[in-house]
This record gives C-alpha cells, structure tokens and sequence, in this order.
C-alpha cells in the first residue's frame, strides 16, 4: 500500500486506499470460496488477482 502513495499525484491517500480495499474484497471472497468449495483452487486464485487489480486500477482511476 504505501508503494501507491505516489500513484494519484494531489492525492497521496488514493492509492493506499485503493489497494487496502481491493485487499479486504479479496479476502472476503477467498473466505467465501473456501467456505462454499472446501479450498482454493488455482482458477479461484487467478480469479482473485484479475478481481484484484481492477479493483487496484479503478480506485486510482475514479479520482473524481
């Protein structure tokens, strides 16, 4: 998080907070998955980054 400070110049704090939410919507799901299917898979990994880096890219995105 702290290597996205510089990611939104005006903005030191868009960054961080982008990947610290992508982050908690990450886990929410792995726990859900793990819950539902027993365990984690490769395809629910690769499903977890690809979730996680639009999330990452629209945080820093949306600046307003």
């Amino acid at each position: 998080a702290l290597l996205a400070v510089p990611a939104v110049p005006g903005r030191p704090w868009q960054g961080p907070v982008a990947v610290v939410a992508a982050l908690a919507v990450a886990v929410g799901l792995l726990r859900h998955v793990v819950r539902r299917l027993g365990g984690v898979t490769g395809d629910v990994l690769g499903a977890t980054v690809e979730i996680v880096t639009t999330l990452v890219y629209l945080g820093l995105v949306l600046s307003g």
